[in-house]
């Protein structure tokens, strides 16, 4: 075609229209484009761990015909706006294997028995290692996982850990946890224990911070209210009790109310000032210092679980290399969405052209990855 026939405004309906059927057709292929992506890089040597993780991203505008876009729990911190789920597979280079998008009020958890089908029924492995974080691989998951003849390493939260260290018939204790990495075999699980130094002091630091925060905040609330003859003592309360909540230090943090009458300056109904009693307030924040030091304890923690039992294939350390190197789904995630790859903002009104924009988003990010090979291959 002879562009130059066309006004920029033909020429803009067209590029539109070239770029939907492109979008179009990358969503209606898109198994197949995965599928023999997978081949072409693999070919007869398998990877011998997938990793796999989740995040959302959000949207504007008017999508009341979508049903992928919905209201859910937001990581993009944008509050009110709907969004789009994304599930996302990766090699331990961080080479995307395959790309899901999901409606934007789907779970965490049931995107996973996605993956293993996928896993089995697409690129026929036999035996893998899938890599989760603590929040995506549950219990339920862990049997499917051993079903399909499958292992998986993931972590536990800490009510997990709190419940294996309280428990007496387990090796876990907190004497374990150390800057070394420690090891305990216990039902064909394996743990991976560790207390990270620096995490542990970031924690307790940010946890006094959070503590004079409330001071300063309470002192302001005091302040306005021995100002102000109208303010009431249950507002205060009120507001004390939800930034001590939001916070999240009502484990430990408690506060005592004092009165003592004394007497403000207001301004009357003809403008001058007078005199008037009240009973101000005073307030002293209270430390359980016993709850706050068993809190402490676990500052830093955590725990790395597997199915690799076997010591003598599979290190301590190796393991735990392999969980952290799901930092690269998270850089992944990092590149598609904040960098210049950008699925966000989305302007596609139908659903098969946003999952056709995701699909196509994860084969640039496959591009850009091997480009930054080169650019810095150390």
């Amino acid at each position: 075609l002879d562009l130059l026939k066309f006004t920029n405004d033909e020429k803009d309906k067209l590029n539109n229209k070239t770029i939907y059927l492109g979008l179009d057709y990358i969503q209606e292929n898109q198994i197949k484009i995965e599928d023999k992506l997978f081949k072409a890089y693999y070919g007869s040597n398998p990877p011998k761990r997938l990793f796999y993780d989740v995040t959302s991203s959000y949207v504007t505008g008017d999508y009341d015909d979508s049903e992928l876009v919905a209201y859910g729990y937001n990581r993009d911190k944008k509050k009110g706006t709907q969004q789009i789920v994304i599930g996302l597979l990766t090699d331990e280079n961080g080479h995307a294997i395959s790309i899901h998008t999901y409606p934007g009020n789907t779970n965490d958890i049931s995107t996973f028995t996605d993956q293993l089908d996928k896993l089995k029924n697409r690129f026929n492995l036999d035996s893998i290692t899938i890599v989760g974080d603590g929040g995506m691989i549950k219990s339920e998951d862990i049997i499917k996982v051993k079903k399909l003849g499958y292992d998986y390493i993931t972590s536990i939260g800490k009510p997990s850990i709190q419940k294996l260290i309280d428990n007496k018939d387990s090796q876990i204790q907190l004497s374990l946890f150390d800057e070394d990495l420690q090891e305990v075999i216990e039902n064909d699980t394996r743990y991976i224990v560790r207390q990270n130094p620096i995490r542990r002091d970031e924690i307790r630091q940010t946890r006094e911070s959070k503590i004079a925060r409330l001071k300063e905040f309470i002192d302001m609330k005091v302040e306005y209210h021995n100002t102000h003859y109208r303010a009431k003592q249950e507002t205060v309360e009120k507001h004390i009790n939800k930034k001590i909540s939001d916070l999240k230090l009502s484990k430990f943090i408690s506060y005592k109310i004092t009165h003592k009458d004394g007497e403000i300056v207001i301004k009357n109904k003809d403008g001058n000032e007078e005199f008037k009693t009240k009973a101000l307030i005073t307030i002293e924040i209270a430390t359980n210092e016993k709850v706050k030091k068993e809190i402490e304890q676990l500052d830093g923690c955590y725990v790395v679980t597997t199915s690799l039992t076997d010591t003598t294939k599979h290190t301590k350390e190796d393991i735990h290399q392999a969980y952290k190197t799901l930092i690269k789904v998270e850089n992944a995630f990092k590149m598609l969405k904040t960098e210049f790859l950008e699925i966000r903002p989305l302007y596609l009104k139908t659903d098969k052209r946003i999952k056709g924009h995701v699909a196509l988003s994860m084969l640039a990010y496959n591009i850009t990855l091997k480009l930054k090979s080169y650019i810095h291959p150390f």
